[in-house]
């Protein structure tokens, strides 16, 4: 039983890393982010297209903010950026 839950400890985040390396898995993930951040902020966010890299790279496609009167507050055509912690 120990053994077992070891094992899922080491085989889980390898596995979440491998999903999201998968471009489709990576634009998923981040339209529910961006609907999700749309609901909080009750005004339109959305991201066309994302791309995670090695070594903690994010480029975002169509990013798109909008303020709440409708206008556009924000939108960058390609964004690129480092993430780090």
């Amino acid at each position: 039983m120990v053994a077992a839950f070891v094992l899922l400890l080491l085989l889980l985040p390898v596995g979440v890393s491998v999903l999201l390396d998968i471009p489709a898995v990576q634009n998923f993930v981040v339209h529910r982010a961006a609907d999700f951040v749309s609901r909080k902020l009750e005004t339109t966010v959305s991201i066309g297209r994302v791309r995670i890299g090695l070594f903690n790279r994010l480029r975002a496609e169509d990013f798109y903010v909008e303020d709440y009167q409708g206008d556009t507050l924000l939108y960058v055509r390609d964004l690129g950026a480092y993430v780090t912690g």
